[in-house]
């Protein structure tokens, strides 16, 4: 068996193993399960979230700074729906999924005629423009005091682990799938030389669109399910930059372009949790300090991510292997 099949056959079982440890864990009774749970839930949450970034920014090239539009939207849309038109929640999802793909068309529009930077401000503009809405909407959203799930979706907290978890495999399988499949060909060359894709005939225009359709649905799903978890959505819950920062940071941290990244980037969102249960109200601006200076030292620093130190870690293990020699 050669270095590459013993890398891959490790990390194949360093996967499973993972996975049985988490299936197992909400079985274990322990006063401390309940915070426990959170922990991982809302880490599952960003995880989904950066996989979804990760479409644009990591293969596509195109920095979405106001990722939290995709996501708020889900939540909020979701949450109306079932509230104002009795809806399931299957159709209330589907419905938030609908408007998202409707908002992801209209950047995705927008992405064609602008470039890096620029891009970047029109999401940013987005996210502001949806929180200034929610805040101002009184009448339908409550303004700041945000919008309740009705009592009839009151899940049990293990279920939603699952489903979270569930969600975590399926989307780190879908970034894996694209990232070797035609539309992620198409996309990575787009995020490497956007001329020399279009030289070679590549629709650059139809391939931002669909990328940034992908990256919305998954978005949305993740707030369709937020909304599920925590039962209550605020235009400051959803639609701030704070939210975004978290995305970006897990993807970066990870390794941005990657489908198992942000698993490790999502140690930052565990801090982040203990850091605010620590400190409470106090210092309520402290974690979006540090999530800037941990960002500006993972991009000037290590811009390929910890998922960096286990790629080199391989190459430096296939290179000490001792050749066979040929006789």
């Amino acid at each position: 068996m050669d270095d590459k099949k013993k890398n891959l056959l490790k990390s194949s079982l360093g996967v499973i193993a993972l996975l049985v440890v988490l299936l197992l864990l909400p079985l274990i009774q322990t006063s401390m399960m309940p915070f426990i749970m959170n922990l991982l839930i809302m880490s599952f949450i960003y995880i989904c979230l950066a996989e979804s970034w990760n479409i644009l920014a990591g293969f596509c090239g195109l920095l979405s700074m106001g990722h939290c539009a995709f996501f708020g939207l889900g939540a909020y849309i979701t949450v109306m729906v079932i509230i104002y038109f009795d809806m399931t929640l299957l159709l209330a999802i589907l419905i938030s999924v609908l408007f998202n793909s409707i908002l992801a068309y209209i950047i995705g529009a927008i992405s064609i005629r602008v470039k890096d930077i620029f891009f970047a401000m029109v999401t940013l503009a987005v996210a502001q423009l949806l929180f200034s809405l929610s805040m101002q909407w009184v009448d339908v959203t409550r303004g700041p005091r945000g919008l309740i799930m009705p009592p009839l979706y009151n899940l049990d907290r293990r279920y939603l682990y699952y489903i979270a978890l569930a969600m975590v495999v399926i989307y780190v399988a879908i970034v894996l799938l694209i990232r070797r499949s035609r539309l992620g060909t198409m996309l990575l060359s787009l995020r490497d030389n956007e001329i020399l894709a279009k030289s070679l005939g590549v629709n650059t225009s139809k391939w931002k669109i669909v990328a940034t359709i992908i990256s919305a649905v998954m978005a949305s799903l993740v707030g369709s399910f937020y909304i599920l978890y925590i039962r209550s959505v605020q235009p400051g819950s959803v639609f701030t930059f704070d939210v975004t920062m978290k995305i970006m940071i897990v993807a970066f941290i990870g390794g941005r372009g990657t489908a198992k990244g942000p698993i490790l980037g999502a140690i930052i969102i565990i801090i982040d949790e203990l850091i605010r249960g620590w400190l409470g109200g106090t210092y309520a601006g402290l974690p979006g300090i540090i999530y800037g200076l941990i960002l500006a030292l993972f991009v000037v620093f290590m811009p390929n991510g910890l998922i960096s130190i286990f790629n080199l870690k391989d190459k430096s293990t296939s290179r000490s292997a001792p050749k066979k020699e040929v006789i």
